[in-house]
């Protein structure tokens, strides 16, 4: 009886070897030679939004408050030809003023008047109702009530009147003027003449008046 074949014994299997190992990602080098360098992918670049300049609100410019105009005229730019009148003569008035204007003007004030406002009587320094020129030294008289004085609290002849307080103010004085800016009265006050007094007579137009000046706090 024949014996019963076995199967063939299947040859071992080697086990796979294992590459090698390292301690870090560097590439391995052998004696053949060195791998290549593992390509690492850059991250992609991210782009920050660009801020919008930012502007500082803009002030508004700051107007400086415009002060007055400031001249410089001679010491004796006005005056009168007397230092006493009695009411109703002629008072006349001399100016000598470089930078006089066209419309530049000569009123009679009382003393203590520091704010000019209406004056009691006045005249445009070329003396009559139209000026077309500048007149920068000259003489006016006051002797009447001009016709352009109809405006306003005006009155001829020059008289002593009452205060309020009660007394009697007869001192006056001459002042050279000038009209500027957006609203006028008060004026511009450029120079005034010496004081000088008005006497009363004690009849009709001159006696002591009860005149109150508009404007004047006297």
């Amino acid at each position: 009886t024949p014996q019963p074949t076995p199967d063939p014994t299947p040859m071992p299997t080697p086990d796979p070897t294992p590459l090698p190992t390292t301690n870090d990602d560097s590439p391995t080098s052998s004696s053949t030679g060195s791998l290549p360098p593992l390509a690492i992918r850059s991250p992609a670049p991210t782009w920050m939004p660009t801020a919008l300049p930012t502007s500082n609100p803009t002030s508004p410019p700051t107007s400086k408050p415009t002060s007055p105009p400031t001249f410089n005229p001679t010491p004796n730019c006005i005056e009168v030809d007397a230092a006493s009148y009695q009411c109703g003569d002629p008072i006349e008035v001399t100016f000598d003023f470089a930078e006089a204007l066209q419309n530049d003007w000569i009123g009679l004030y009382p003393c203590e008047i520091t704010v000019y406002k209406h004056s009691i009587v006045w005249q445009w320094s070329c003396g009559g109702a139209n000026c077309q020129d500048t007149v920068k030294s000259g003489s006016v008289t006051f002797d009447q009530l001009p016709s352009y004085n109809s405006y306003g609290p005006h009155t001829w002849p020059l008289t002593p009147f009452k205060k309020r307080d009660g007394s009697i103010n007869r001192c006056f004085k001459a002042v050279y003027l000038r009209a500027e800016g957006p609203s006028v009265p008060p004026y511009i006050s450029i120079c005034a003449s010496q004081e000088f007094t008005i006497q009363e007579n004690g009849s009709g137009d001159c006696a002591i008046s009860e005149i109150t000046l508009l404007g004047q706090n006297i």
